[in-house]
């Protein structure tokens, strides 16, 4: 099962999140629309972290958080990596 199909599937069964993304390397036209179609942003494989973090800061500034995730992530991202 892809993300697409993963994702019709849980929203299905009244999944409640409000920001949802899907990653792919071969995300085709249909693909894209269907993403669209179920509320979803895109990211094209090999992921631009840039564009991940304004998504992110995005989601940040139209909602109230306790914390930052563009932060939580960068975070994560440098414990992982060191």
């Amino acid at each position: 099962m892809d993300g697409i199909r993963f994702i019709e599937n849980v929203k299905k069964k009244n999944c409640k999140c409000r920001h949802v993304a899907v990653m792919s390397d071969n995300l085709n036209a249909e693909a894209m629309y269907q993403a669209v179609k179920l509320g979803c942003s895109a990211f094209e494989k090999p992921l631009d972290r840039e564009a991940l973090f304004n998504w992110l800061d995005n989601i940040e500034r139209t909602g109230q958080y306790s914390r930052k995730l563009c932060d939580w992530f960068k975070e994560t991202q440098l414990s992982e990596a060191g």
